[in-house]
Parts: C-alpha cells; sequence; structure tokens
C-alpha cells in the first residue's frame, strides 16, 4: 500500500488462532455436503456446522494467538495528496 502512495494507519490480523482451522472445516463442510434446499441446509448448519464454530471459539479463546496462522488482514489508509 505505501508504495501505491498510500499510508498505513492501522493493520491487524483476523482470526490469528486456532478458530481458522474451524473455519477451514467450516468451509469444507459447507461445499460438500449443502443442497439446493434451503430446510435441509439450515439442519445440517445446525447439526454440523454449528459445533465447529462453537468448538473453534472456545479453542481459540482458550490456546494462544499464533500470528503465522490466520485468516484475513485489516488495514485502514490513507492515500497520500501529493503537493505540486
Amino acid at each position: 500500500l505505501e508504495n501505491a502512495g498510500f499510508e498505513v494507519i492501522q493493520s491487524h490480523k483476523t482470526a490469528n488462532n486456532l478458530s481458522v482451522l474451524f473455519q477451514l472445516a467450516n468451509d469444507y463442510l459447507f461445499k460438500i455436503i449443502f443442497t439446493r434446499q434451503p430446510i435441509i441446509n439450515l439442519l445440517l448448519a445446525l447439526l454440523l456446522c454449528f459445533p465447529v464454530t462453537l468448538a473453534g471459539i472456545v479453542l481459540g479463546w482458550l490456546l494462544p494467538d499464533n500470528n503465522d496462522l490466520y485468516l484475513d488482514n485489516v488495514v485502514l489508509a490513507r492515500k497520500v495528496q501529493k503537493r505540486g
């Protein structure tokens, strides 16, 4: 961003703990088991994805963060005005 003329004001990593693995597991589950039926999808989400998400939240809270394993970067930046 700085090379493109932006000033980075703030930057942080999201899901920089074990919860990222559980989010990836949910993505995998979603792609292989979900159907075109909304009611069935809701039931599958409650039975399969919710427990995985809950386990990820709890373990992510209990275990230490790891900045080498994270989901996304959130960056707040502003365009630097050129003078002249």
